[in-house]
């Protein structure tokens, strides 16, 4: 997957809205999971990419299967 624009995309997994911040989940999730989430140091990119990368394989694997 390439990327176009270098924005911060939030730190919820799966969502993949801009974020002021990097590392910092986006206020769409602020608003829906308030007080679920904890604080906490925000994430790099890459440390989002690693975490990521085993359900983005997943899907893909899924999709060529046709199971998705």
């Amino acid at each position: 997957m390439t990327t176009q624009l270098s924005l911060p995309i939030c730190a919820t997994p799966g969502c993949q809205l801009v974020t002021e911040i990097p590392g910092t989940p986006c206020q769409d999730c602020v608003k829906a999971f308030g007080d679920m989430m904890r604080p906490g140091r925000p994430l790099t990119e890459a440390e989002i990419t690693a975490r990521d990368e085993a359900v983005h394989t997943a899907y893909r694997v899924a999709r060529l299967r046709g199971v998705l």
